[in-house]
């Protein structure tokens, strides 16, 4: 039986056509390339995971060196953080994303003027209400601590122990704002590899300094250790920020002289609570008005000096919230 020539011509060329169809097919497949824009994100996406792998470990480290001081250590450092991590957490859900927003569009449409503005103005705001209360937290750190945690079987044992940690994690508040505001610049701008190495030098650095402060002084060091940690990271960021807004040297005398009025009116508190606050042992009601009026005349203290010394922002932030 002879075959068709055409026939077998035929389908020799369709067998063909059908591997070339499926060559072409592969080549395309292997051949797929991310754009640009998608690298640029992974290499971000990278650079900040490297980042939050290093913070996720240095926090590790507090617990674990914590868990060698027997009973009660790795509590009362989380009583202790409980407290000002509520601040945190507000100053970043406030805050923190609407200015990466901001900084963001304002860099985008080339208003450098405008976004070294609103980051060096929310960095004064922040640090200016939150000095009086880490103020009202070193002064009265034991009524703050009673009026929250002194019932059941937190005893005043407990209050004795958790005040240690909470002395630094007070100051810790200070801190916290050095290096989270910088930080939204910091992505706004894009700068991610710069950021994280920063960031990660720091923070591994930081679990050393965890193991010899606590070594060396107690549990409660380790709440040193962070306030020495984060206070290292935040002048860092804010040096290295310079770079991308220009210099500020004038708004960093703003800052210190604030610093000062905060020192000054530690000093004038804790000299009138020495006078006029003599007995420790309080019921929750004398607990709950020994802190709120502590608090206002640690305030006005506070609102008289910088205004003294020109560093008073009251008027701004009020205007502010009201215009939104």
């Amino acid at each position: 039986m002879q075959i068709s020539p055409v026939i077998f011509t035929r389908r020799h060329y369709d067998l063909r056509t059908d591997e070339t169809r499926s060559g072409i097919q592969t080549s395309n497949f292997s051949k797929i390339k991310l754009d640009e824009v998608t690298k640029k994100v992974l290499r971000g996406s990278v650079s900040i995971l490297l980042l939050v792998f290093c913070n996720q470990i240095y926090i590790l480290s507090r617990n674990y060196f914590a868990s060698y001081f027997g009973e009660g250590a790795v509590s009362s450092l989380h009583y202790s953080g409980t407290l000002t991590s509520v601040i945190f957490s507000l100053i970043f859900a406030v805050f923190f994303t609407v200015l990466i927003s901001d900084l963001s569009t304002l860099f985008s449409t080339e208003k450098k003027i405008k976004a070294r503005n609103l980051f060096l103005n929310t960095l004064s705001a922040l640090l200016f209400l939150l000095i009086p209360v880490t103020v009202v937290f070193l002064a009265f750190g034991r009524e703050v601590l009673s009026l929250v945690y002194l019932r059941g079987n937190f005893d005043q044992s407990g209050i004795d122990m958790t005040l240690k940690p909470f002395f630094w994690d007070a100051l810790s508040l200070l801190t916290f704002v050095l290096y989270i505001i910088p930080t939204a610049l910091f992505l706004a701008k894009k700068e991610y590899k710069l950021m994280t190495k920063i960031g990660s030098v720091t923070y591994l650095s930081g679990i050393l300094v965890n193991y010899l402060l606590s070594s060396w002084f107690g549990f409660y060091a380790i709440s040193m250790a962070t306030f020495i940690t984060t206070g290292v990271y935040g002048i860092l960021l804010l040096i290295y920020s310079e770079k991308i807004i220009g210099s500020y040297n004038a708004q960093v005398k703003k800052i210190i002289l604030m610093f000062i009025c905060g020192a000054a009116t530690f000093f004038i508190i804790s000299f009138l609570k020495e006078k006029f606050i003599l007995s420790l042992t309080y019921g929750l009601t004398d607990l709950l008005i020994i802190v709120s009026l502590s608090s206002m005349i640690t305030l006005l203290i506070y609102v008289t000096l910088t205004s003294l010394f020109k560093v008073n922002y009251s008027n701004q932030i009020i205007k502010t919230f009201l215009k939104r």
